[in-house]
């Protein structure tokens, strides 16, 4: 059998430099937010970091409601199995 090898999301250490890049490029882009010109077709838009709020408010949204709905939905951990009584004599 061959050793397994190692993959790259394997190392913790590149899993912190991606995540280093992505706080990164949501900083350049949350930046850019302020300095370019959009071209906006309602109001709210023209708010600086309208998206990202947005985004995050959304976010959230659906958390909160899939933590809700898993209340409403949510059986018991021995739902599907058959009863003992039952038997085939």
């Amino acid at each position: 059998m061959k050793p397994e090898r190692p993959y790259f999301l394997d190392n913790k250490g590149n899993v912190r430099f991606l995540i280093y890049i992505f706080h990164a490029l949501c900083f350049v882009l949350f930046a850019a937010d302020f300095v370019l010109h959009r071209h906006s077709y309602h109001p709210l838009e023209e708010i600086p970091a309208f998206y990202a709020l947005f985004g995050f408010l959304a976010f959230s949204v659906i958390i909160l409601g899939a933590a809700m709905l898993r209340k409403l939905v949510m059986r018991p951990e021995d739902y599907y199995e058959a009863p003992e009584e039952i038997s085939n004599d």
